[in-house]
């Protein structure tokens, strides 16, 4: 009996020590985890993509950015009019569509071939007084036309896909409209498809045929991101600061509703009915022409044409808020902006955030061809790389100048450096379902340039060399 007993009293011993061991054991794990987690944090604190807070911060050209090495242009499609914009569907069949701004839409295949018959046409979609060729799309001036073309993240399934275009119809208003795919004919939305499927989303009246941004695009949250430009010459300035209105903004709509669309009550601005203020994402900005999501990072990049004097890249990072201002018209760039034709120097205060990058258009001089007289400059979006050791770096051209650049993060500081050299007219761009950056180039309102016959338009892939 009395072994019995310490038996037992060994037993319950034994299985207090292993339980203060097992506790003991636990906390040092727990503390260790949380001392790992607490280094990451601030580490990933310290290499964080951040918003430049003062002007020195901000890149310009000349920077390095790590792991672009030498990067080249192929060729890979050609015979396009006027090529403005491009996407992929995301649906696996690695089809690329191009946007022609005078209202056509054509597919690249994989193999690079391209149709002969467009995907969607709007050039004879439906006739009227206005327009007795049945061309719905306004683009007479070069800053008009079809914009952009978007598919919706289901898309494989609903057959969903959006395009915004200066609409004839609507005396050069611009206009969002979902068409439906007929599934048994995924290649080419026929004018009997394109009419019955027809919804107008939204439309954007414009005081003026410049400045009209026009990229429309799904963000990772399913939310569909609008870029409006400021109305140009044909509005106010202040347009871009006021909530009572669209233009200078980057809209942010929910589509998936019974509506024409809703906005979403995590809009910065969202006042209940209170639209177009419950609309806004960003504002400040002069002409968003084209902005792009990082798939990897999740960050947004907007390519904002400048007025006359900076060109200049915002970024609005991950998990952000949403509500950033950008500054336009008190700031273009870093700077005052001083209004065309005054030459004196303005004082202003500082409105907004700062752009992460900006370059300066060149000095007005016969002899420069890439500026021309006029000193020309004009930055077009392509797209975000993650590839050919890039990371996260925003690939843009210049439809002036010609050349091919990069804004990236090295860890400490955004930097801006020009990547190739090319005598093209970059138009815009974008990935395809693999990633590769794609770039469009085409001659508007050049020397060389018959006024009459729409420019001739090539696409090139940006690859390693």
């Amino acid at each position: 009996m009395l072994i019995s007993v310490i038996f037992l009293i060994i037993k319950i011993h034994e299985n207090k020590l292993l339980f203060i061991w097992e506790f003991f054991l636990k906390a040092i794990t727990n503390f260790f985890y949380f001392l790992t987690s607490l280094y990451f944090f601030f580490i990933c604190t310290a290499i964080a993509q951040t918003i430049p807070k003062i002007g020195d911060q901000v890149a310009q050209p000349g920077g390095k950015i790590l792991g672009t090495g030498n990067l080249k242009l192929v060729k890979v499609a050609e015979g396009f009019e006027g090529p403005v914009n491009l996407n992929n569907a995301g649906d696996g069949t690695k089809r690329i569509f191009v946007v022609e701004r005078e209202g056509r839409i054509k597919i690249i295949n994989e193999d690079y071939s391209v149709n002969k018959k467009p995907f969607l046409d709007l050039t004879n979609l439906r006739s009227s007084p206005i327009n007795p060729k049945g061309n719905d799309v306004q683009s007479e001036f070069i800053e008009q036309g079809l914009f952009s073309i978007a598919f919706h993240p289901k898309f494989k399934t609903n057959g969903h896909v959006y395009v915004h275009y200066s609409s004839l119809r609507h005396n050069g208003a611009g206009v969002i409209v979902r068409f439906t795919v007929d599934k048994q004919n995924p290649d080419y939305i026929s004018k009997k498809q394109a009419l019955k499927t027809e919804k107008i989303i939204m439309i954007v009246e414009q005081p003026s045929h410049n400045n009209n941004g026009g990229q429309i695009s799904f963000g990772p949250d399913g939310f569909l991101y609008i870029g409006l430009g400021d109305g140009g010459w044909g509005t106010s300035k202040k347009a871009s600061q006021e909530h009572s209105n669209r233009l200078g903004k980057i809209l942010r709509i929910n589509v998936d509703t019974n509506k024409k669309y809703k906005a979403p009550e995590d809009n910065p601005f969202y006042q209940n009915g209170g639209a177009p203020e419950n609309e806004i994402w960003a504002k400040g900005l002069h002409n968003p022409y084209k902005f792009s999501f990082d798939n990897v990072n999740g960050g947004m990049f907007i390519a904002d044409v400048g007025d006359n004097t900076w060109e200049e890249i915002n970024y609005i990072p991950k998990n952000s808020l949403g509500g950033d201002n950008f500054g336009w018209p008190i700031m273009e760039g870093t700077n005052c902006h001083v209004p065309m034709g005054n030459k004196t120097t303005q004082k202003c205060e500082f409105t907004g955030k700062f752009p992460i990058a900006k370059y300066k258009h060149p000095k007005k001089s016969s002899k420069n061809k890439s500026a021309g007289a006029f000193a020309c400059a004009s930055v077009q979006g392509l797209g975000v790389a993650n590839y050919a050791g890039m990371k996260g770096v925003y690939l843009f051209g210049d439809w002036c100048l010609g050349n091919i650049y990069g804004v990236g993060w090295d860890g400490n500081t955004w930097q801006l450096e020009e990547l190739i050299k090319t005598d093209l007219h970059i138009t815009a761009g974008g990935n395809d379902e693999n990633g590769n950056v794609l770039a469009l180039s085409a001659k508007f309102y050049f020397d060389d340039q018959n006024p009459d016959r729409p420019p001739y338009g090539t696409v090139w892939k940006i690859v390693k060399n």
